[in-house]
């Protein structure tokens, strides 16, 4: 796509009808994304930090569910986190793999109406294709 994806991922999430979690990589740890989801109140945007945990915070304001997602991830108690990252990297896989054979996605489809077209409108929903 020819856009920034924290913009594309924003846009998305707006008109989709998309509840639970959100996992997504460090590009989308992004204040404004997470404000979003708080929102919509039935999403939680999950991302590792951007630069990493070992980084403070800084002294700016950061959005209540940046903190819950940084909390979920680096909680001693729980492996909740970890294992929703853990699912992301299957989605990863099974994305990367539907460009790589003859019936996947084709190469051309990049801008964001013919992904939804063909990822969102599908018949069957995606997870069921995991």
């Amino acid at each position: 796509m020819n856009t920034d994806e924290r913009v594309m991922a924003r846009r998305l999430l707006r008109q989709d009808p998309v509840e639970g979690y959100v996992l997504a990589d460090g590009n989308y740890d992004d204040n404004k994304l997470h404000d979003l989801c708080g929102v919509r109140s039935n999403l939680q945007l999950v991302a590792p930090r951007r630069y990493g945990f070992e980084k403070g915070l800084g002294h700016h304001r950061h959005s209540p569910g940046r903190l819950r997602s940084i909390t979920l991830l680096t909680n001693p108690m729980s492996d909740f986190g970890s294992r929703l990252l853990a699912r992301r990297d299957q989605i990863e896989r099974f994305y990367g793999n539907l460009t790589t054979f003859g019936a996947g996605l084709p190469p051309w489809v990049r801008t964001h109406r013919r992904v939804r077209r063909l990822v969102v409108c599908s018949n069957r929903p995606l997870a069921d294709r995991l």
